[in-house]
């Protein structure tokens, strides 16, 4: 069947989730027959007002608690054509009530159809289990001391239906750091039937709790998956996270080329990349973590590398050759390290930038877009440069040797820790000076540097221009298909380059 991923919610704001502590004697009904029981709502503040209702979020906020923890609903998704499913926030957590959200399934076909239920309607999947790690701290070990909800895969949460009396409890507040469910978790065994015309809807609103005796709210992402109706949403729990002041409060720079850009210095602390320096001299690793703390899906993209040139962006890395990612979850990050001014540990090597010059650059990934704009996520560094910066070959090139033709140097460059390149890795290209062309492209000394077949040429070649022994025509280099296709894409059979006033021709050779 065809999937299709539908609205979480609307809109909302976040803060702090954590603590109290649901204690009292389990008031349940056990009969797995009877249909759901309408309850007056208390007068605690629990219910919710038909403005609410009407206003799903998809974010929350509580009051309990020292330290806050941050809630957030996506990925709601469901399999069947006739039935849509949307699922927010109706209820913040405070001392009154956990924090509430409301399900809601519509028959979005053109005919009446019903609807079982292998649970109670709309959505009977009442546990919550841990997929993915959020800001916090990391899930423990052996399953984060959720009790019998926990089994051995990490924490748990609940999704308790409210206003029913087969599962309701006599909550109470205490001075602990969450709402549990106050005894062993055993949901009602229920199978309810709906019939909806088009249009109609079925919805319910639940309490999420962490279960009884675990450890409260632990930050992460948890699926809620109803396997009858093949519907599934997750909710986000995360510690929040306030971004360092950066150097650059003032600075003003163009934007990235093909997105808008959201630089770190500019954040508005929800979705951002946070450097763990915004100034280095070489050679340094530094660490960028991508924060997805927004109502927006963010994708993790490949990570892009700029000089500032003459007031406009210079792209250094090649384009990647890579799956597309999958977005983040609200409240997930991701971190990649780069190591600025080192040398690569592969021949192709996206997380190694060598031959960086003093200068500033712009370092990013990550991206989300609404219906008309991509919108880039970066951060900004200032390089020193530890040593004087010339093109030089790569650590992976054999001594070069003289070719048969005259004027041609051989020479090969293979993967670390072995001798030659596999045959299906292998492929073989041809640099040589080439000025009657016109340049396809014109790169820089730090563009050459990320593109290791075009270094591996051009540090003999252009070194050559003004020596006095014997004339250097061509270099011709055996390297991986990868590093060629940095250069050439997977395709293209010859590129005309300009570098430092002259231009070259880059070629593949049979």
């Amino acid at each position: 069947m065809r999937r299709r991923t539908l609205l979480a919610g609307i809109t909302g704001s976040l803060s702090a989730l954590a603590g109290c502590n649901g204690l009292g004697e389990d008031a349940r009904g056990r009969t797995g027959t009877r249909e759901p029981f309408s309850v007056p709502t208390t007068p605690d503040g629990s219910a919710e007002t038909e403005d609410e209702v009407d206003s799903l979020r998809t974010r929350a906020v509580s009051t309990l608690g020292d330290a806050p923890v941050q809630l957030a609903v996506a990925g709601v998704e469901a399999a069947a054509d006739s039935l849509g499913y949307s699922v927010g926030f109706v209820a913040d957590g405070t001392p009154a009530n956990p924090p509430r959200v409301r399900v809601t399934a519509t028959n979005v076909g053109e005919t009446a159809t019903t609807v079982e239920f292998d649970g109670v309607a709309p959505f009977g999947a009442h546990v919550g289990t841990y997929e993915a790690p959020t800001t916090g701290p990391a899930a423990p070990a052996g399953g984060g001391g959720n009790g019998d909800e926990a089994g051995s895969d990490g924490p748990r949460l609940l999704l308790v239906p409210t206003n029913d009396r087969r599962f309701d409890v006599a909550w109470s507040w205490a001075s602990a750091q969450c709402w549990r469910f106050p005894s062993a978790f055993d949901p009602p065994e229920v199978t309810e039937s709906v019939e909806l015309a088009p249009g109609e809807t079925t919805d319910r609103v639940y309490d999420i709790v962490t279960p009884k005796d675990a450890e409260c709210l632990v930050p992460g992402v948890y699926r809620f998956r109803d396997d009858s109706v093949d519907a599934t949403f997750v909710v986000s729990v995360w510690d929040p996270h306030q971004p360092p002041p950066s150097r650059f409060g003032d600075v003003t720079v163009p934007e990235l080329p093909g997105c808008a850009t959201r630089w770190f210095h500019e954040t508005d602390g929800e979705v951002f990349l946070e450097p763990s320096a915004e100034a280095a001299t070489t050679p340094v690793p530094i660490r960028y973590t991508l924060y997805d703390l927004g109502d927006q899906r963010v994708v993790p993209t490949a990570t892009r590398v700029f000089r500032l040139v003459d007031g406009g962006w210079v792209p250094l890395l090649p384009p990647p050759r890579s799956d597309p990612p999958t977005a983040l979850f609200p409240g997930q990050t991701e971190t990649r390290t780069l190591r600025v001014g080192g040398d690569p540990r592969a021949i192709v090597d996206r997380t190694a930038l060598p031959g960086l010059r003093s200068g500033r650059y712009a370092v990013s990934f990550g991206a989300s877009r609404d219906l008309e704009t991509v919108t880039c996520l970066a951060a900004l560094l200032d390089v020193t440069a530890g040593s004087p910066v010339s093109l030089s070959p790569s650590p992976f090139v054999g001594p070069p040797a003289r070719g048969t033709e005259s004027g041609t140097l051989v020479v090969e460059a293979a993967p670390p820790g072995r001798d030659s390149i596999p045959e299906a890795d292998r492929e073989t290209v041809e640099l040589s000076r080439a000025p009657g062309r016109d340049p396809q492209t014109t790169l820089v000394l730090e563009q050459v540097f990320q593109r290791q077949a075009l270094r591996d040429t051009l540090a003999f070649i252009h070194e050559k221009q003004t020596a006095s022994d014997e004339p250097l025509d061509r270099v011709r280099l055996t390297t991986t298909t990868g590093a060629v296709a940095q250069v050439l894409g997977e395709s293209a059979q010859s590129l005309a380059v300009a570098y430092d006033g002259v231009t070259y021709e880059f070629v593949r050779r049979a």
